[in-house]
């Protein structure tokens, strides 16, 4: 058994070496930077609290999201204020979750502690070339075609849909508004994040992490994933699983095209 002396060597070992270091550095710059993370998470309530009332009002009484037979409910003034609070807390963590990564990217490059470490492991930190401003570059504006394909197509034909469907049996369509809110955002979510499929695709493929072959034998396999996918975040109809996932599908398919036309570009720039 070890004595309380043979626990302490280790552990001042293990703080010596370039791993506690690199702990060490991440403990003391999170709570160094904790005020300023905490001014930045406040500002995002105070922001988000008033937006969070504007896009609501825009949500509900945009005419060309829901049909005109839709009635949007609010069961107490409570729900309301819940809904704006969540929105609020979630633009903080977003500003907090921010901050966070633009610590990390800076800290790659200057800790001395993360290259000893690394070195132990024979790992490189790669240098940013062409490939990785594409990427970055490509990822926003996959987003915002996602986001352009839920509101301007996916959104206005389910809800159309819905309310056609329970009209057809005399029934009226009432929205509770928390309900209307969050379908909105899971939808337009489901499309932001299906619409990158084309940069996974493209990057797993151009970085050897997957051979193309193994993608060509599991292509019915990601096409039933795509449906799952689908049928997950929608409605239980085929129509919303169709437009959910039929993008995806194709997406795949485009990336996968693009990658056999276009030659791979030169990982050394």
């Amino acid at each position: 058994m070890q004595s309380s002396g043979d626990i302490e060597e280790h552990l001042a070992d293990l703080m010596d070496s370039p791993g506690g270091k690199l702990l060490l550095e991440i403990r003391t710059h999170v709570v160094k930077r904790m005020p300023v993370m905490a001014v930045g998470f406040f500002v995002g309530l105070i922001i988000g609290y008033p937006l969070a009332a504007i896009g609501v009002e825009w949500l509900v009484s945009d005419a060309s999201l829901a049909p005109d037979n839709t009635h949007i409910a609010v069961l107490s003034p409570v729900e309301f204020i819940a809904i704006k609070v969540r929105f609020a807390a979630a633009l903080g963590i977003l500003m907090v979750a921010t901050m966070l990564v633009g610590d990390a990217a800076s800290g790659v490059i200057r800790s001395s502690a993360l290259r000893a470490r690394l070195s132990e492991v024979d790992v490189k930190i790669p240098r940013p070339g062409r490939q990785l401003m594409l990427v970055m570059l490509s990822m926003p504006l996959l987003a915002a075609a996602g986001l352009y394909y839920a509101y301007g197509l996916l959104l206005p034909l389910l809800l159309e849909y819905l309310a056609n469907d329970a009209a057809s049996v005399g029934l009226l369509t009432e929205w509770r508004l928390s309900a209307y809110i969050g379908f909105i955002i899971n939808m337009a979510l489901a499309c932001i994040i299906g619409f990158q499929t084309p940069l996974l695709t493209l990057l797993a493929l151009r970085s050897g992490a997957v051979e193309r072959s193994v993608l060509t034998n599991f292509r019915r396999h990601i096409w039933f994933a795509s449906c799952i996918f689908g049928a997950l975040l929608s409605p239980p109809d085929p129509l919303s699983l169709f437009l959910v996932a039929m993008p995806v599908i194709l997406l795949f398919e485009a990336a996968m095209l693009c990658d056999k036309i276009l030659p791979a570009a030169n990982t050394a720039s």
